[in-house]
C-alpha cells in the first residue's frame, strides 16, 4: 500500500485493527458498533473503515446519524471502494465532510485508479491509499496534467462546460 496526503507520499502511521497492541488504530464498522465505548476509553486515536456498501449518502442517512455525534471523536474515517467505477464513497465523502462538518482525515482505499486522485480530493478526500507505489506516483503525476472538471463537487472548481462558455468562439476555416 502506498498513502498519498496532501499530494506526498507518506509514511501510514494508523495501525489494522489485527495489529494495534497500542497507538492509532483503524477499526471496521461492525466491530465500532459492538465496543464502541471500550474503543473510545482506549489510548490513541480512532479511525472508522467503512465499506462502500455502508450506506452514509442515501437518504435518510441513518448510518451518519448514528456516527454524527461521534465525528469529532473520530480522527480518520477510511471509505474502502468496492470497484474502480462505484462512485458511493465520493457521495459518502461530500456528506461527512458538507453535512456532517467531518475535519479529520478522510482516506479512499480500496480499488482505485491512478487518475482519480483529483475527483477524490475535489469531494473531501485528504488521503488517498493506493495499492502500490507506482500506482501512487503515476496518480500524482496526473493529477498534475488535468486541469478541469466535468461535474460539480465539494470544492468552488469551475466546470469545463462553465469555462467554454466564458472563451470566445474561434472559427474553423
Amino acid at each position: 500500500m502506498a498513502l498519498i496526503r496532501h499530494r506526498a507520499l507518506q509514511h501510514d502511521e494508523w495501525q489494522p485493527e489485527a495489529q494495534a497492541a497500542g497507538g492509532d488504530l483503524r477499526v471496521p464498522l461492525a466491530r465500532w458498533r459492538e465496543e464502541r465505548e471500550a474503543l473510545l476509553r482506549r489510548p490513541g486515536r480512532l479511525g472508522l473503515v467503512l465499506d462502500s456498501r455502508e450506506d452514509l449518502a442515501t437518504p435518510p442517512h441513518q448510518l451518519a446519524e448514528e456516527l454524527a455525534a461521534d465525528l469529532p471523536r473520530l480522527a480518520l474515517i477510511e471509505l474502502r471502494f468496492a470497484a474502480f467505477n462505484d462512485g458511493r464513497p465520493f457521495s459518502q465523502a461530500r456528506v461527512l465532510r458538507e453535512r456532517f462538518g467531518f475535519r479529520g482525515e478522510l482516506r479512499a482505499s480500496g480499488e482505485l485508479l491512478a487518475d482519480q486522485l483529483r475527483e477524490l480530493e475535489r469531494c473531501g478526500f485528504d488521503a488517498i491509499d493506493y495499492a502500490s507505489a507506482d500506482d501512487a506516483r503515476q496518480a500524482l503525476v496526473m493529477a498534475g496534467d488535468v486541469d478541469v472538471a466535468l461535474q460539480p463537487a465539494g470544492d468552488d472548481t469551475e466546470l469545463v462546460f462553465r469555462r467554454r462558455r466564458r472563451a470566445p468562439l474561434s472559427l474553423v476555416r
